[in-house]
């Protein structure tokens, strides 16, 4: 693995992306996170802990984690994601539509890599299913 060295991740994001609504705290839909990483080339990950994403940053998350396979790693790509669900899921974007699910974004970075240009990113946690908003879903009694 190339040697990275870490920028401190802010909380303050570039403009582009605040105008796309990427900035601290704001809850944005998984697929709108896929059309900005390829529309600002622009690397979004999705933490599923969220002590992890909030205490640590993606510099050190890949080299803690950089030997473990990426679908074991407690952090994905989200574009990696999204192909791994409708791989499983033909019907996981219909779904969506349905219930969509919210990533709430928390840090913007750029990660510098040796011989290469810097890793602009975005952090995001994904919800837990029981944060999850069910509307009109039955109850069994």
């Amino acid at each position: 693995m190339a040697n990275r060295t870490d920028a401190k991740e802010e909380a303050s994001f570039p403009l582009e992306l605040q105008q796309s609504g990427i900035v601290l705290g704001a809850s944005v839909d998984i697929r709108d996170l896929q059309m900005i990483q390829d529309r600002f080339n622009i690397t979004v990950f999705l933490y599923f802990e969220e002590n992890l994403a909030r205490e640590s940053t993606l510099g050190d998350d890949l080299r803690t984690y950089g030997d473990i396979p990426e679908f074991e790693r407690p952090f994905i790509r989200v574009d990696v994601f999204l192909e791994y669900a409708t791989g499983s899921d033909p019907a996981f974007l219909d779904r969506l539509n349905e219930l969509p699910l919210e990533i709430e974004i928390i840090a913007y970075g750029e990660l510098q890599q040796e011989n290469e240009n810097p890793l602009r990113y975005v952090k995001g946690i994904m919800p837990f299913l029981d944060e999850l908003i069910m509307d009109d879903v039955p109850t069994a009694y």
